[in-house]
C-alpha cells in the first residue's frame, strides 16, 4: 500500500470505493468538543472534521467503507491509529454534513468524520484515509479549532 502526504495541499485526488470513479477530497473544518449536545465523548474528546468530497471523472463515486478496509482513521502523536468506530464517535451527526452515498459527476456532497479521543490524542495528529487503491492520503491536523465554518458548527453542537 502507498501513503500520499498531503504535502501542505488541502485536497487530495482519491480513487472510490472498489476502485470506481474519483472524488477530489478537501477537509474544511476541524472542531474539538467534549460533547454534541447529546452524547459526550467516551474518552474525553470529538474530533469533528468536515470535508468536501467532489465527483472527479464522469463515473458517480463513493468514499471507501471500514468493511472494505479502507475509510478514515486518526493517528495520535504517540502513533496509535483510531477509527472512526471507537468510542462514541458513530453517535455525532450534523444534518449539513450527513450526506452519504455516491458522489455523482459534476456534483460535491459536504461529509463528517469524528473521532472520539482522549484529550492527549488531540495535541496533533494526522488524518488518513484509504481510498478504492489501498492508497493512504493523509493531513496533518491542527489541535485546535480551524475552518470557515467552525462558529456554526459550535452552535449545531450545543
Amino acid at each position: 500500500m502507498t501513503d500520499r502526504p498531503s504535502s501542505g495541499r488541502r485536497s487530495t485526488t482519491t480513487t472510490g470505493e472498489s476502485g470506481k470513479g474519483g472524488l477530489d477530497i478537501t477537509p474544511t473544518n476541524v472542531v474539538f468538543t467534549a460533547t454534541d449536545g447529546i452524547t459526550d465523548a467516551k474518552y474525553g474528546m470529538f474530533a469533528i472534521i468536515t470535508t468536501k468530497n467532489r465527483a472527479m471523472t464522469g463515473a458517480a463515486a463513493e468514499q471507501t467503507a471500514p468493511i472494505s478496509n479502507g475509510g478514515w482513521t486518526w493517528i495520535a502523536s504517540d502513533g496509535q491509529t483510531i477509527s472512526t468506530l471507537d468510542g462514541e464517535a458513530t453517535s455525532v451527526t450534523i444534518d449539513r454534513y450527513n450526506d452519504a452515498g455516491p458522489v455523482e459527476p459534476g456534483a460535491y456532497q459536504l461529509d463528517l468524520e469524528v473521532f472520539d479521543l482522549t484529550p492527549t490524542q488531540t495535541q496533533g495528529g494526522t488524518l488518513v484515509y484509504r481510498d478504492g487503491d489501498g492508497m493512504a492520503h493523509k493531513w496533518k491536523m491542527p489541535s485546535k479549532d480551524t475552518g470557515p465554518e467552525v462558529p456554526g458548527l459550535k452552535k449545531e453542537l450545543q
